[in-house]
């Protein structure tokens, strides 16, 4: 039993390790923004330089040809602009390809998304990231507008944690044309934001609580049932024309 214990033990420890080992890094990067501009975001150096020696070296031609995180031209030179913003992973960067506005996904909770843990974090920590940066807004590098989480957020209770961080982002968008920016929270809000002064313009319910979406879902329940119904008249019949050919005599 205490062998079997410790076997139990041993793997649930090397599981912490190899998900630890896991977990995403700031690592710098740089992405095309349209056909004029790259974005670029630096991480700490220290983290950069800990990378694999093939990937230290990139991002070491990186960092020298972008001395700074901001918008540079595709085609080269100095930059657009640049900004103190804090590190945020690609997929929570959104910078617009007129060259001038930028929204952010902000926090760390990205680093342990995928370990949803069944346990919540104590409440003052749950608290302390609540209050934290969530959404904010750029216009040429400087910061114009920022939102914290529970002024996006209006039901905590039903967010996920990880072992160290509160759940709160389900996706976002920024449309290039309309400048609208779109952010989906885990509570089940579609909040729409004017990217270019980052004014919150209105919220809707997303998911099972959107009204189309319930009404989707109501006509593809009220087509299926139509299916049903004529698949069953269809067997009906075939089963009546079967039993009336049964009992039909045979001409003498």
């Amino acid at each position: 039993m205490k062998r079997t214990l410790a076997i139990v033990i041993a793997l649930f420890l090397s599981t912490i390790t190899v998900s630890a080992k896991d977990f995403p890094r700031p690592l710098s990067y740089a992405e095309a923004i349209g056909k004029d501009y790259i974005f670029v975001m630096l991480g700490p150096l220290e983290v950069d330089q800990a990378a694999a020696p093939g990937d230290a070296k990139l991002l070491a031609d990186l960092r020298a040809k972008y001395p700074a995180s901001g918008l540079y031209p595709a085609a080269g030179g100095l930059a657009v602009w640049t900004t103190d913003a804090p590190y945020v992973p690609s997929a929570n960067a959104f910078a617009s390809t007129d060259g001038v506005h930028m929204a952010l996904i902000e926090g760390d909770w990205w680093k342990t998304k995928e370990y949803v843990s069944p346990r919540r974090l104590p409440e003052e920590k749950s608290q302390a990231q609540l209050h934290g940066p969530a959404v904010s807004f750029y216009v040429q590098g400087q910061l114009r507008k920022r939102y914290t989480v529970d002024q996006l957020i209006q039901e905590p209770n039903r967010l996920e944690h990880t072992p160290e961080h509160v759940l709160w982002a389900a996706g976002a968008a920024l449309n290039d044309e309309t400048m609208r920016f779109v952010v989906m929270t885990q509570d089940a809000q579609r909040i729409t934001f004017d990217a270019t002064t980052g004014e919150m313009l209105r919220r809707d319910p997303a998911g099972f609580g959107n009204p189309i979406a319930s009404w989707i879902i109501a006509a593809c329940g009220g087509l299926s049932l139509l299916v049903l119904a004529i698949w069953a008249w269809i067997v009906f019949l075939r089963r009546g024309k079967s039993v009336t050919a049964s009992v039909t005599p045979s001409p003498s």
